[in-house]
C-alpha cells in the first residue's frame, strides 16, 4: 500500500518535469488519449508538458489546489492530483490552504509565459487533434451537468487529474489521493465530482465504497484517422461523493 509517502503541494518552478513524467506515461497507455497526440511521441509530449505547466499551474493558482505524493526516501515524485475549486471559493487562498500552488515572482511568470508560447504548435497534424480534444470534452457535458443539477443543495469540488507514476501503479497511491480529495470536500462543504476517461482510472474509481457511479458517456473515436489505426472508443465515467452533511444526498 501507500507506505513511506507523504502528500505535499507541488511547487511549478521545480516540479514541471517531475509532473510531466508522472502524468504523460501513464495517460499515454490509454489508446483514445493517445491518438489525440497522433505520430508525436511520448519523450516530445513530456517535453512539451514540462514546459507548458508551469505556465499553465500559476496562471489558474486562484482556482486549482495540487498535491503531490513524494518518497520519503529519494523525494522522488510518485503521484499527482489536481482539483478545481467550486466557483464560490475562487480566488479564497484560505480555502484548503495546504495544497495552494505558491505565487510566482515576476521573473518566473516571464519564464514559464515564454516556455509555454514557445510549443505552440503551427500545423494541426503536429501536435494535438484539437477537434478530437474538443469533441471528447463536450460530450459528456450533459451528464456533467445532469449530475450537478441532482445534488444542487452543494456546490462541487471536482478532481481534475490524477496520475501515478508507472512502477508504483496498484500501490494505493491513487486511492490515497481521492480518499484526501473526499475529505477536503467534507470539511469545505462540498460534494466531490471524478470524471474517469481512463481504463484504470475507471476501475479504480469503481472499486471505491466511498464514491457514487452517477454513469457514463461512450463515443466512437472511428472518425479521426488516428482512432482509425487500432479501433478506438473513449468511455467517461461520473462517480460522486457526496457530503455527509447534504441535505439532498440519498
Amino acid at each position: 500500500m501507500a507506505t513511506n509517502t507523504t502528500l505535499a503541494p507541488i511547487n511549478p518552478t521545480l516540479d514541471g518535469e517531475a509532473i510531466a513524467t508522472c502524468n504523460a506515461p501513464s495517460f499515454y497507455n490509454d489508446r483514445h488519449w493517445r491518438h489525440q497526440y497522433g505520430v508525436t511521441p511520448l519523450p516530445a509530449i513530456i517535453k512539451t508538458t514540462t514546459l507548458r505547466s508551469p505556465w499553465i499551474l500559476t496562471t489558474s493558482r486562484h482556482r486549482l489546489r495540487c498535491l503531490k505524493a513524494i518518497d520519503n526516501t529519494t523525494g522522488e515524485l510518485l503521484a499527482y492530483a489536481r482539483w478545481i475549486l467550486p466557483d464560490g471559493m475562487v480566488g479564497d487562498d484560505g480555502v484548503w490552504p495546504e495544497a495552494l500552488i505558491p505565487a510566482a515572482t515576476e521573473d518566473e511568470i516571464n519564464l514559464f509565459k515564454e516556455n509555454y508560447l514557445s510549443t505552440e504548435l503551427p500545423e494541426p497534424g503536429a501536435g494535438v487533434n484539437r477537434s478530437m480534444t474538443r469533441s471528447l470534452g463536450d460530450a459528456p457535458g450533459n451528464l456533467d451537468a445532469r449530475t450537478r443539477a441532482k445534488y444542487s443543495d452543494r456546490s462541487f469540488l471536482e478532481l481534475d487529474y490524477l496520475a501515478v507514476r508507472q512502477g508504483h501503479q496498484g500501490n494505493g497511491l491513487g486511492k490515497m489521493l481521492v480518499r484526501h480529495g473526499i475529505k477536503k470536500a467534507q470539511e469545505i462543504g462540498c460534494h466531490l465530482i471524478i470524471m474517469g476517461f481512463t481504463e484504470k482510472g475507471r476501475y479504480l474509481y469503481n472499486s471505491m465504497p466511498e464514491l457514487k457511479y452517477e454513469g457514463e458517456v461512450r463515443q466512437d473515436c472511428s472518425q479521426w484517422k488516428e482512432g482509425r489505426e487500432e479501433g478506438c472508443e473513449c468511455v467517461a465515467g461520473f462517480w460522486v461523493a457526496l457530503n455527509k452533511g447534504a441535505e439532498n444526498s440519498d
